[in-house]
């Protein structure tokens, strides 16, 4: 079990960086994405201290940057290969917001 305290927040790119930190599989990474649909996207990770705390910064490279709607989120849970408890659990994630 993972518990996460972020009285601050945190993004996507903080809390994927923070759980490569405990297994940095940058191949099974990009395997994971390539089985996704994001076959042309590259991964820049970076070790990085700011004020004392150290983590792995990431960053996506692509070629274009379009931006995710419901529809492109639901295109791209049909084609993951995952349980449908966690593609329902993001479908439900998107109708609140």
């Amino acid at each position: 079990m993972i518990y996460f305290d972020c009285p601050r927040g945190a993004s996507g790119d903080m809390l994927l960086g923070a759980l490569l930190d405990i297994n940095k599989d940058k191949d099974n990474l990009k395997m994971a994405l390539v089985r996704a649909g994001f076959k042309n996207l590259k991964i820049d990770l970076r070790d990085k201290k700011i004020d004392g705390i150290s983590g792995t910064a990431i960053k996506f490279i692509t070629g274009r940057e379009p931006l995710p709607n419901y529809g492109s989120v639901k295109d791209l849970l049909e084609n993951i290969k995952t349980a449908k408890t966690i593609k329902n659990n993001i479908e439900k994630t998107y109708d609140i917001i």
